[in-house]
């Protein structure tokens, strides 16, 4: 056991290292959004399996899906599908590489470790750990709750959350109590420690995030290696990039996550105004923003996009490079998106993927997000159909308008909203949304603080 922690000791200090250079960089991030492939639903093994309950407002019966989703060192994508029981592995082509055997009941969180092992955390009451090859041979079950010793499940007393992967492959189990804990087991299981936090990075380090009062959307980060000497402590304030990505968040984030270099990803959820219809009893109503933090706390890049609109466990992931996979759920299939991280960008990115939709083979994304995510006023005429646009005056540029009548070439009148094509919206509103090479995207990026409106004045 001790020269699994003195494995762990000399990560911790190469992680230090990282940060320390990380935060002095004056680059900032952006993402390039990648279309990767469609899985229907379905109980096959090309399909994942998702209930939408029939009956609205049936509070008895809540829409689930795919609980999980964690990327693999070679680009393959694992996902937890809670409906059929199982985790499948497919590779960036949608071909499937894997069924795990067995039943898997309550699958909620999921893990992949440098060889391509999977782990899985679910079971009746969230307390059982299992691990699989990356073929989907079990290589052994555990309940935590007997795997973990006694006087520490004093200490520690609270419900298993999360799984991340340390060092060394370790597994780290996030225990949620009033001031959270990491248990953490080497590969083969063995339960190695525990310590005050809530995960613990890829380098070997313990975080623990706390509440900044006043602030929803900021964070108290405290480090600490495993002997419980503290390392860090900084305040991660998402807002400090671009407070307008966060339109409509009521609350503050659901979740953190990080890569391999300590990088922080912060999760928060937020209302948009253009709800989409997915059937006849569910709406997309809410959006997904995720902040990218340096190992100092800065904000170095945003990602704003659609959710579900019911909780299915972690619909996104964030790989070591940084990375960022989404399940986007359609009416009858779910999409598998890659957001891919480069750091060419001087200042701090923001990129907001538009809510869309194919007719015609064209591509159409809805009006009012493109006025919402650009800062742009929207005035809607219903008795005329037409809609204006106005660009907000900025230095000598005078302010711009642009009317879209329901009729017009490239603008149609959907589900009660105004719908514009790529071709009509670069031609008649200005150059401002693009799409992934598989034309299956739409999205805006640009430089943080509402300078997103890039228009051709």
């Amino acid at each position: 056991m001790r020269s699994s922690f003195s494995r762990l000791m000399k990560c911790v200090a190469v992680g230090v290292l990282i940060a320390a250079g990380a935060s002095e960089k004056g680059d900032a991030d952006s993402y390039s959004p990648e279309y990767l492939f469609t899985l229907e639903f379905g109980e096959a093994d090309n399909q994942v399996g998702v209930y939408i309950p029939r009956l609205a407002g049936d509070l008895e019966c809540i829409p689930a899906g795919p609980s999980g989703i964690a990327a693999g060192p070679d680009g393959s994508i694992y996902i937890a599908d809670g409906i059929n029981h199982c985790i499948k592995r497919f590779d960036e082509y949608g071909e499937l590489l894997m069924r795990t055997e067995g039943r898997l009941d309550n699958i909620q969180r999921l893990a992949v470790d440098s060889t391509g092992a999977v782990y899985a955390l679910g079971g009746g009451g969230i307390g059982t750990a299992w691990k699989f090859s990356g073929e989907g041979q079990q290589l052994w079950r555990a309940g935590l709750g007997g795997a973990i010793p006694a006087e520490v499940r004093r200490q520690f007393a609270g419900r298993f959350y999360d799984v991340t992967i340390g060092p060394d492959d370790t597994l780290c189990v996030e225990i949620s109590t009033e001031t959270s804990a990491v248990a953490v087991f080497d590969p083969e299981g063995n339960f190695l420690g525990a310590y005050e936090g809530y995960a613990c990075t890829p380098t070997g380090k313990i975080v623990s995030v706390g509440a900044v009062p006043y602030e929803k959307l900021a964070a108290e980060v405290h480090v600490s290696d495993l002997e419980g000497r503290p390392l860090a402590t900084y305040v991660a304030n998402s807002r400090a990039g671009d407070p307008g990505i966060f339109e409509g968040v009521v609350h503050g984030f659901s979740r953190e996550l990080f890569d391999s270099g300590d990088y922080m990803y912060t999760i928060a959820h937020g209302t948009s105004s253009f709800p989409i219809i997915l059937s006849e009893d569910l709406n997309i109503g809410t959006d997904v923003i995720v902040t990218r933090h340096d190992p100092s706390g800065r904000p170095v890049a945003y990602l704003r996009f659609p959710s579900f609109p019911f909780y299915t466990g972690s619909d996104m992931t964030v790989d070591g490079a940084g990375n960022v996979y989404q399940l986007s759920y359609n009416a009858t299939s779910v999409d598998v998106v890659r957001y891919r991280l480069d750091t060419l960008s001087q200042e701090v990115q923001s990129l907001r993927v538009l809510a869309a939709m194919s007719r015609d083979g064209s591509k159409y994304v809805a009006l009012r997000g493109i006025a919402q995510h650009a800062g742009m006023s929207l005035k809607w005429d219903a008795a005329t159909r037409r809609a204006i646009l106005s660009s907000a005056t900025g230095g000598h540029a005078e302010a711009r308008e642009v009317t879209l009548a329901a009729g017009d070439q490239g603008v149609l009148l959907h589900e009660g909203r105004l719908w514009v094509s790529i071709a009509a919206c670069r031609e008649k509103v200005g150059p401002m949304v693009k799409t992934d090479a598989k034309q299956q995207i739409a999205y805006l990026v640009g430089p943080a603080a509402r300078k997103v409106a890039c228009l051709t004045r």
